[in-house]
Order: structure tokens, then sequence, then C-alpha cells
């Protein structure tokens, strides 16, 4: 008996498959970039309006808007918009205006996407710049937590993204395996029938034969005048 709390081997299969299939039907989903976008240029420019001082406000609102609007095509060109984004995020990186959340959202989000697309390889160079800042802190003064807790977070976007990618292409590979599987049961099922059908008129055929040749026999010791 299964306790609680704990699901099975079949309905956590099914699960993860659902759940693998809303968020690849959201991924690919043609308008939810432009309603991040939306959603993370007007948290920007609230963000950069409070926090910035009344002259570095103009700035600040328009540099933190550019870097969230590539975030609307980042799903169908996702190179072009985090090489985008990474490069107008120095602006707020090296401290020339005040950095909002939504830039660091629209930061992680390309880089997961990227990653869950091409993998490590094509992702790592993005987290440089961060790591960079981490220790040299490109705003002046000494390396704080708060260039530590970027490079953290975009290494964690970068990681899950790569997670997702490698889960995406188990589930697809598993799914091929199953198709094969499913196509070899069903070969050999067609080949067993085959073969059941051929013993079946090897005994019909080989019971007329042998009828025949009995009746031939008997025809020819009861019939007067034929010849062996």
């Amino acid at each position: 008996r299964a306790r609680p709390g704990r699901h099975n081997g079949p309905m956590s299969d099914v699960s993860g498959r659902r759940a693998s299939s809303f968020v690849r039907g959201l991924l690919e989903s043609p308008r939810l970039g432009p309603l991040l976008a939306l959603v993370l240029a007007v948290g920007s420019l609230i963000e950069a309006f409070a926090y910035a001082s009344p002259s570095d406000r103009p700035t600040a609102m328009a540099a933190n808007l550019c870097v969230t609007l590539p975030v609307a095509v980042a799903f169908r060109w996702r190179v072009g918009a985090a090489l985008a984004v990474t490069g107008l995020m120095m602006i707020p990186l090296s401290g020339a205006v005040v950095m909002t959340a939504s830039a660091v959202i629209a930061q992680l989000i390309v880089v997961f996407l990227l990653a869950e697309r091409y993998g490590p390889l094509a992702s790592a160079p993005f987290a440089l710049p961060y790591l960079l800042n981490a220790f040299f802190n490109w705003g002046g003064g000494d390396p704080d937590a708060f260039g530590l807790l970027l490079f953290v977070l975009v290494v964690a976007a970068l990681a899950l993204g790569e997670v997702w990618r490698l889960r995406r292409q188990a589930i697809t590979e598993r799914d091929e395996s199953r198709m094969e599987a499913a196509a070899s049961l069903k070969e050999r099922a067609a080949m067993e029938e085959r073969a059941r059908i051929a013993r079946e008129l090897h005994d019909v055929v080989g019971h007329h034969i042998s009828k025949i040749a009995v009746q031939a026999e008997s025809a020819r010791l009861t019939t007067p005048g034929i010849s062996e």
C-alpha cells in the first residue's frame, strides 16, 4: 500500500509529462514574450522612478526600459535577445544608473532560454560579466554581496535552463524508445499471425492431400480393372 504523500512510478511519470508539455507549450506561445516584456517594462519604469534621484530618473527609466524590451523577442531569437539584454545591463551594472529588479529578471529570463535551447557552451559566456563584477565591482569600490548575488542568480538561471534541456531531451528519447518498442511488438505480432496462418494452411492442405491419397488407394483396390 502506497504511503500518503508519495506517488507511484506511473503517476509521477504522467505528472512529469504533463508538466513538461505545459511548460513546453508555454515557452512556445507567441504571446508570452511580448506579455513578459510589457510587464517587465512597466515594472522597470515604476522602480526607476521610485529609486532614482529626480535628476537621474529619465536616464534610469530609459536604460532599464531598454533592458526589458528584448524579452519580447527572446522566445524567437534567443541569442540576439541575450546579447542585447546583457549588453544593455552593463549600463546599470557599471553604476551609471540604478538597477531595477525588472531588469535583473529580464537578464535571468534570456539566459535561461538560451541555456534551455543551446546548452552550457553557448550560455556560459553570458555569466562572465557578472563573475568579473562580483570580483572587481564595475561600479567602483570594493566587491560587495550584491554583485555576488547577481552572479549566483545568473548561474542558477543557466543551470535551471540546462536541467530543463536535459529533461526535455530525456523525455524525447524515452518517447522515441517507447514508439520503437511498440512498433517492434506490432511487427512481432504480425509475424506470429502470419506463422499461425501458415501452420493452419499447412495442416489443411496436408489433410486434404492425405484424404485424396486414401481415396485414390481405396478406389484402386475396390474398382476392378484399375492397375497399380
